[in-house]
């Protein structure tokens, strides 16, 4: 090979490799494809939240209350007066002032209790007349004042069931007419204390 063909050639390969070098095509970048979340072939499906259980039916609370004839009277009697209470309803039966009248009669303020007993406690709503029909406990049997003994003395009604109280304080003097009531009460609803129906008048036909 001569010296012309060898140049020749030389330069062929200058101007390949430059070319290689220079023109070469850029690599085709691929584009990310979209994200594909691999499920597990155990994976179980959300659980819904389980429904809220209805709630339980509130039983009405039931009271004792006394049965028929149930109750039990309390005697009070001063020089002045006699009074008879119940146990059931803690409420008044009868009163009598003695020798009130000139000619030495008594009067009497209440014979026997009328529609609305004196002094039973009245409930606000469907259970109104239930205080008149609880037991209650007294603190005494019977209570008898006078000049020459005890001139002051309480008779205390109590009541308590299922979380409600009652309490009925009453105290006499044997000097005068006067009683000292106090009524305490505990997780009740809103009460009247009326003085009841025909008390006072001992004479119905005037």
């Amino acid at each position: 090979m001569d010296t012309r063909t060898l140049t020749a050639v030389i330069l062929s390969l200058v101007v390949l490799i430059g070319w290689s070098y220079f023109f070469r095509p850029e690599p085709v970048q691929q584009r990310p494809g979209p994200a594909v979340q691999e499920e597990s072939p155990l994976q179980s499906p959300p659980s819904l939240p389980a429904p809220a259980a209805a709630p339980e039916a509130q039983m009405p609370v039931e009271y004792p209350v006394a049965g028929v004839g149930g109750g039990s009277d309390i005697f009070v009697e001063t020089d002045l007066y006699k009074a008879v209470f119940s146990t059931e309803g803690a409420i008044l039966k009868y009163w009598e002032l003695k020798q009130y009248n000139p000619d030495g009669t008594s009067v009497f303020l209440l014979k026997e209790p009328g529609i609305i007993p004196p002094l039973g406690i009245i409930f606000d709503g469907p259970n109104r007349n239930l205080p008149q029909k609880l037991l209650f406990t007294p603190s005494v049997k019977n209570l008898t004042l006078s000049g020459r003994g005890n001139t002051r003395g309480e008779l205390v009604f109590t009541y308590s069931s299922q979380g409600m109280s009652i309490r009925k304080r009453l105290v006499f003097h044997n000097s005068d007419y006067r009683v000292d009531l106090s009524l305490e009460t505990a997780n009740t609803p809103s009460y009247l204390l009326p003085i009841g129906t025909d008390f006072g008048l001992y004479d119905k036909e005037q």
